[in-house]
């Protein structure tokens, strides 16, 4: 990999990212949502049968267009609960007041991330998994640590493409 040096200050709205992707991971937020997603669609379905509603066709109509209505909604209503859940809970509890200026550098060992006055050195060998998001890159690292790179350092789309080839490439290279 090509020898970066980034400088960057994280902001509230690439944490909020971050938060919601580590949300979504979590198994019993994934329950909720396997339940929020189903629970619709069998009540409705309940109630055809209940009600004998499946004897006329308008009804039956009716009730496949909920459903189908509801499965294609469910994921932005569930995105929106996540956000919600982000902005009011997670946020105010932790009470985050700003964020550090970070340095990246990656050479060919790896990345030195400074922040708050602390130094990290992450080999490529160490990194678990990289997951690029609509504004961040998440690097994780150790099986339970992480960090993030903003989207926006890079000058174009493909730059951040071209950074994850190179990362993936790098990564291989550390593991044959």
């Amino acid at each position: 990999m090509e020898n970066y040096c980034y400088n960057f200050t994280l902001n509230r709205d690439e944490y909020i990212e971050l938060l919601k992707f580590q949300l979504n991971g979590l198994s019993s937020i994934n329950t909720k949502k396997i339940w929020f997603t189903v629970c619709i669609p069998a009540i409705a379905i309940g109630a055809l049968f209940t009600f004998k509603l499946y004897t006329n066709w308008v009804y039956m109509a009716f009730i496949i267009a909920i459903i189908a209505l509801w499965l294609f909604m469910v994921p932005t209503i569930w995105d929106s609960i996540i956000e919600r859940k982000v902005n009011k809970n997670i946020l105010n509890s932790i009470d985050v007041k700003g964020f550090a200026p970070t340095t990246i550098t990656v050479d060919g060992a790896g990345f030195t991330i400074k922040a708050n006055g602390k130094t990290i050195k992450v080999k490529f060998s160490d990194i678990n998994f990289h997951v690029l998001l609509q504004n961040i890159i998440i690097i994780a690292y150790n099986k339970k640590d992480m960090f993030i790179i903003p989207n926006r350092i890079f000058e174009t789309k493909e730059k951040v493409h071209e950074f994850i080839n190179s990362l993936e490439t790098s990564m291989a290279k550390e593991r044959a």
